[in-house]
């Protein structure tokens, strides 16, 4: 089984990706086809920004160069951020490009590329410069000379350009993204460093699960706090691991209204309808796969997007002792039952019996108030999205970074 590695050395997800590739093919058997693309020729097919980083609030632009050291803590590999990033990468991936046939590296091709990655993601150097390019390539015993020639060669320029539109006909829409076959011996593709473990169970034929052991327990007084809204799949994704991943540390839920949120910091109402079409298949694909890795049942509701302002409410009309559940009832009833929970009768009917007390402490100003105030919050910590765990000030987006939030909880204070 030979995956193919989608990549651009001008994206730090896929230098990570890169240095646990060796690792993957160990425990897989697997040998990985390194396929060189152009971001920016990805970003083109599917509609997206050329300098995606300008574009995100200073909140998310934040998170992301963290995660990505977050992650290279992880995997115990270095990474600076460039200070010029986004550095442009066309000459260094037609340099590639002359060293690959048929659209993958050759063992040359690959070492010249562990080197760029090195180059550019630990010592920050300007490889869009042809002299510092050509020290990389020299310094491997390449010729740089010849290659910086090929380069400029009409038949790498159109290579190129033809290994990004097939990527982008696969479905690829950035990098890394990994293309393999799957076990009905269909084509399947997974996009992201963070899903290598994924990967590697589709690899190896392992069954399905996440797990966070290993990981070290929570430090005394660790505390958690869990931003959410109803509205979003992916919080409630998150909702039905973050109790695992918190466990012995101090939890607390914390309603937000994500579109206050989104106003407050001038982000996009509902951002899942900016994606292009390849980024929103693949996203319905990734949280169908994500729900049967937790045993989580999921479907996409027929009334999207959802008011959530009363169950928002409700949830903080509730004692303290009875949230969690009913987090994870109104949950259900909407990401997993289709229901529409912002129906009174709908919402009555999961509280039970005595719900009256709690639309009369819904409709209060006190509750209100506090609603208002923990979506205020949450643009004050640096939350951008749901779902977010906050840990001693440190913002820890989605649901699919649980693993960095039992890290975060063990090591507070350190």
């Amino acid at each position: 089984m030979n995956p193919v590695f989608a990549f651009d050395i001008t994206c730090p997800f896929a230098y990570l990706a890169s240095t646990q590739l060796d690792g993957v093919s160990a425990r897989t058997g697997a040998t990985f086809q390194w396929a060189p693309v152009l971001l920016g020729g990805l970003f083109q097919a599917a509609g997206t920004p050329q300098n995606l980083p300008g574009t995100l609030s200073p909140a998310k632009a934040r998170h992301t160069a963290l995660d990505a050291l977050r992650y290279a803590e992880l995997y115990g590999v270095p990474l600076v951020w460039h200070p010029r990033h986004p550095v442009r990468s066309l000459l260094q991936m037609r340099v590639l490009t002359a060293l690959s046939s048929d659209g993958v590296l050759t063992e040359a091709g690959v070492r010249a590329a562990r080197a760029l990655y090195e180059a550019h993601w630990v010592r920050s150097a300007s490889t869009d410069e042809p002299a510092v390019l050509a020290g990389v390539l020299s310094g491997l015993g390449l010729d740089a000379s010849a290659l910086l020639a090929a380069a400029e060669s009409d038949e790498v320029k159109r290579t190129l350009r033809s290994n990004t539109d097939a990527a982008a006909a696969r479905g690829a829409f950035g990098v890394p993204t990994f293309f393999f076959t799957g076990a009905d011996g269909g084509e399947r593709r997974i996009y992201g460093q963070d899903r290598l473990e994924r990967l590697e169970r589709a690899l190896s034929g392992a069954s399905s699960g996440v797990t966070w052991k290993g990981e070290s327990s929570p430090a005394p007084g660790a505390r958690c706090e869990f931003y959410f809204d109803f509205s979003s799949p992916f919080a409630y994704l998150g909702s039905e691991q973050i109790e695992a991943a918190a466990e012995g540390a101090e939890l607390i839920w914390r309603p937000m209204l994500l579109g206050g949120l989104f106003r407050a910091i001038g982000q996009v109402d509902v951002p899942l309808v900016t994606f292009g079409p390849s980024k929103q298949r693949w996203m319905m694909e990734d949280l169908t796969t994500a729900a049967e890795e937790l045993g989580a049942p999921f479907r996409w509701p027929s009334r999207f997007p959802m008011r959530t302002l009363l169950p928002l409410r409700l949830v903080l009309a509730a004692p303290e002792a009875e949230r969690s559940a009913l987090i994870h009832r109104i949950f259900r009833a909407y990401w997993a039952e289709d229901r529409d929970i912002a129906s009174e009768s709908v919402l009555r009917e999961l509280l039970g019996e005595d719900a009256a007390p709690y639309f009369e402490a819904a409709a209060s100003p006190e509750v209100k108030a506090a609603l208002q105030a923990s979506t205020e919050a949450a643009a004050a910590a640096g939350v951008f999205g749901a779902p977010s765990a906050v840990i001693d000030g440190q913002v820890i987006w989605g649901q699919d970074r649980m693993r960095l939030v039992r890290r975060a909880l063990a090591k507070r204070g350190a």
